[in-house]
């Protein structure tokens, strides 16, 4: 963990170099999330393209910084103390189609996936409509090996292109990503996703946008869209689903201060306003607690701690 002369140090060697945008202290992070926790980063950079990148990840190793790619904010709970170290959000470059052929798209992984499904969509190429209603970027979908309908990254992504810490860039293939559940090799390997191949199908747009109002129909019908949530709390366990066994519980519209499990889908905690962290986590170490009571069964987080905890912060 850095302190703050240690800050300092890693702000004077960044700012001795032009950045596309402004490095920023003090950042808040909780308005970058979709469910509005959290505190401030130390230092918070945007960076447009791999130059850029390159060089900032020099700086970082020079220093020894904790740092972590900031997205679309979901999937994502930011402790209240924030992150202590450098926060990266990745756009120019990196937020762009790259190419559009006749079965495939290339992506930066900072554009948004209902922008990119979209973009899919105008060039009459189809798979992508699942991804209308998984907010957040394609970096952060391919990491966790995002899914909905019946359908998974790991059913589209052909490659990925992987900035490692040490600054070497390579491709690798699908069949060595490792994906399985709301996984990938990528939760295991410090690194950036910086761009991803589409293998897709061709078809009509006027299809592919039935099938989208389909799906955004259903998850306006079934989920909180419209409340501060950070997406999924919960995977499912085996031949079973996290929702139906909390509220199986009597648990939905229970919880700790100002964060509640919602009443429409059991598997979603909501901040009903000015939730803190400690409330969040709270409220999931208490559905945790009281299905393990009454099933057995241990459920695990889907989405991500920023820092992760500690064993003293922690259960």
């Amino acid at each position: 963990m850095m302190d703050q002369q240690g800050v300092q140090e890693l702000f004077h060697s960044l700012d001795k170099f032009s950045w596309q945008e402004e490095i920023r202290k003090k950042e808040p992070l909780a308005n970058k999330t979709s469910v509005r926790v959290g505190g401030p980063a130390d230092l918070f950079l945007t960076v447009h393209d791999l130059d850029e990148l390159t060089r900032l990840f020099e700086i970082i190793r020079e220093h020894q910084c904790p740092w972590f790619v900031l997205g679309k904010g979901s999937n994502l709970l930011i402790q209240d103390e924030g992150f202590p170290g450098i926060v990266i959000r990745l756009a120019g470059d990196f937020s762009q189609v790259a190419q559009v052929s006749s079965r495939q798209l290339v992506v930066g992984a900072g554009i948004a996936n209902i922008q990119a499904s979209r973009i899919a969509k105008k060039n009459n190429l189809s798979g992508m409509e699942f991804l209308t209603t998984i907010p957040g970027t394609m970096g952060g979908a391919a990491f966790m090996n995002a899914g909905a309908h019946g359908q998974e990254m790991k059913d589209i992504v052909e490659w990925v292109e992987f900035f490692s810490e040490t600054g070497e860039v390579e491709t690798i293939r699908a069949e060595y990503l490792d994906f399985s559940y709301r996984h990938s090799r990528f939760m295991q390997t410090p690194g950036i996703i910086l761009k991803l191949g589409l293998q897709l199908q061709v078809d009509h747009s006027e299809a592919i946008g039935k099938r989208e109002k389909e799906f955004i129909m259903r998850r306006k019908g079934s989920q909180p869209l419209d409340a501060r949530t950070w997406g999924s709390v919960f995977v499912n366990p085996p031949g079973d689903s996290s929702g139906r066994l909390i509220e199986s519980c009597g648990l939905k519209g229970k919880g700790i201060g100002q964060a509640r499990i919602s009443p429409k889908h059991a598997n979603f905690i909501e901040n009903v306003g000015g939730a803190t962290f400690q409330d969040l986590l709270k409220t999931v170490e208490y559905a945790q607690k009281e299905v393990y009571r009454v099933y057995g069964i241990h459920l695990k987080m889907e989405g991500r701690i920023i820092p992760e905890l500690t064993s003293k912060q922690g259960k």
